[in-house]
């Protein structure tokens, strides 16, 4: 399931490292993670999956949808669970997501009324074919105004530790991404 190249022991190291000296916002950033048919298998199933809009327009909008079980499990899976423990070198127990879609106009807003706890987040993008110009990018901020950004890419992997004080955020998706859609499982990983 998992390109082989991400489970060879050096690999691991090297990602673990890095996640670790990333001491403000510890992350990492995993590009052509998945076997390519096993990618295009779940692409094809979070396409279908029934997006239901949420809006409130002083925090968010965007579309989510609940996770079939067949797709929850994959995230869910030993060799996923394993391979995310050996990074964060802690036991993972497991992935809790949903599947979000983010088209023109959508957004989620930095708010004093909306303060996450910290927490491990997981991101697994399905965005294909996005124009750069129409923004979406992903932001985490600390009380300092540091941040970093997750870059758009499709069957990429991104793990981020979100300490006290930092926030995330969705840039707003102007009318460059036309009619394309960001499609994101985001969630939280379970210690």
């Amino acid at each position: 399931m998992i390109n082989k190249t991400y489970l060879e022991p050096e690999t691991v190291q090297k990602i673990k490292q890095e996640f670790v000296a990333k001491t403000d916002f510890p992350s990492a950033v995993l590009f052509k993670f998945l076997e390519r048919d096993i990618y295009m298998k779940l692409r094809e199933q979070i396409i279908h999956l029934y997006f239901k809009k949420d809006v409130v327009r002083t925090s968010h909008s965007y579309a989510v949808a609940k996770l079939l079980s067949t797709l929850s499990k994959v995230f869910n899976e030993k060799e996923f669970l394993d391979f995310c423990s050996s990074i964060l070198n802690k036991k993972v127990k497991q992935i809790e997501a949903k599947a979000y879609s983010f088209t023109w106009k959508d957004y989620t807003i930095l708010s004093d009324k909306t303060i996450e706890e910290p927490s491990l987040d997981f991101i697994f993008d399905f965005t294909h074919d996005w124009d750069e110009k129409g923004n979406g990018y992903i932001f985490y901020k600390d009380e300092d105004g540091n941040f970093i950004s997750i870059p758009i890419a499709a069957d990429m992997l991104a793990i981020v530790e979100r300490k006290e004080g930092v926030q995330k955020y969705i840039q707003y998706v102007n009318h460059y991404a036309q009619k394309n859609r960001r499609l994101l499982v985001m969630g939280k990983i379970v210690i």
